[in-house]
């Protein structure tokens, strides 16, 4: 091999050891324009911090955000308030795909982390989240009755205690999931995203975890929560 080989292989190598940090966002999303922020929340201050930013032209995004403690939850803020969230997990590249028109089918795709816990999200819709929302509209419209007869509110009632059932099978499934999974990291984001209402279960979790990698994102944000 000839000495300007090695060097040019040498210089590719430094090269990428220097942007080992770097993780890379791009994609389209159709209908997009004008200034997005990528954000998350800083451990140390709980303040929320903007790690990328890009004046978007025809829907392209390009965003780099450097220094990441990986894994970490970020959001990308859009126009009018919306933005979508998800999951970082390595420096690699992220890419995002889809339209503003239809927000809630725009996909992130790159991080395996994010990939399993958007397919677990999909596993509690199907199983929980669809039943709830039928019952939480059938309790609506029961409720805007004027006046209900004994049978309307027997049927009411009945309705309520599914509800509360419901909800509580929805959150032993989570809760037996992570004690099941104490070294996964996407254990730490379940704790944090869908037990936030609960804060002695968190700490009683978090506290029982295994993970190699305490210096990410999500393991500090958890344990600056619920010190």
């Amino acid at each position: 091999m000839r000495m300007s080989e090695v060097f040019w292989i040498i210089a590719g190598l430094l090269l990428y050891a220097c942007n080992s940090d770097v993780t890379v966002i791009k994609g389209e999303i159709e209908g997009l324009e004008g200034k997005i922020t990528l954000a998350m929340i800083e451990p140390q201050t709980n303040d929320t911090v903007v790690i990328a930013e890009q004046d978007v032209v025809d829907g392209k995004i390009d965003l780099k955000s450097k220094g990441v403690s990986v894994p970490a939850w970020v959001w990308l803020n859009l126009d009018k308030g919306r933005s979508i969230d998800f999951i970082i997990d390595s420096h690699r590249k992220i890419q995002i795909e889809g339209s503003l028109a239809d927000i809630g089918r725009i996909s992130v795709t790159g991080s395996d982390l994010a990939e399993e816990y958007v397919f677990l999200q999909q596993l509690l819709e199907e199983r929980y989240d669809m039943p709830l929302a039928e019952l939480e509209k059938m309790i609506h419209n029961l409720q805007r009755r004027e006046v209900l007869n004994s049978r309307g509110e027997f049927i009411l009632a009945s309705y309520r205690r599914r509800l509360e059932k419901f909800k509580r099978y929805r959150f032993e499934y989570i809760e037996k999931l992570i004690e099941m999974n104490p070294s996964q990291e996407l254990s730490l984001f379940l704790i944090w995203d869908e037990l936030k209402d609960s804060a002695d279960v968190q700490k009683r979790l978090f506290e029982s975890m295994c993970i190699e990698n305490k210096e990410s994102n999500i393991y500090q944000l958890l344990t600056e929560r619920l010190q």
